[in-house]
């Protein structure tokens, strides 16, 4: 996918999905939340959808749109009462904080796409030069 280095933007990925799932899932921390999600469904859309168009049968981001969208009506009309959140007296957070979410989701996945251009790719081991001493 062109993003470098590959293995540190896996782990980043990997950890804000699992992070940010499991966090929306107990309705906790919606916005911190769907800010995680937001971004690396922003990130999949720039760097593998976009494209192919919109439709998801040809590879395209409607899935990943749905998502966001999802994402979104599910923060902005909260988490409920039987949540974490609902539990700490903060069961609907409202569209200002939805937007908040989409927003910085937005810029987190603009910053992890500007810091994977400006590192070069590395060589293959087999393509180097060998090592004398």
């Amino acid at each position: 996918m062109g993003l470098r280095p590959g293995r540190r933007n896996a782990l980043a990925a990997g950890t804000a999905e699992a992070g940010g799932g499991l966090l929306f899932a107990l309705g906790a921390a919606t916005p911190a939340a769907a800010a995680a999600l937001c971004s690396v469904m922003i990130t999949a859309i720039k760097t593998v959808h976009w494209e192919k168009g919109i439709w998801s049968a040809a590879g395209g981001y409607e899935y990943n749109l749905v998502l966001l969208v999802t994402v979104f009506g599910l923060t902005e009309n909260g988490p409920g009462p039987w949540s974490v959140d609902g539990v700490l007296g903060k069961p609907r957070w409202g569209t200002a904080w939805a937007l908040a979410a989409l927003a910085a989701g937005a810029a987190g996945s603009a910053a992890a796409l500007a810091a994977t251009e400006d590192e070069p790719p590395k060589q293959p081991a087999q393509d180097r030069e060998p090592v004398t001493a």
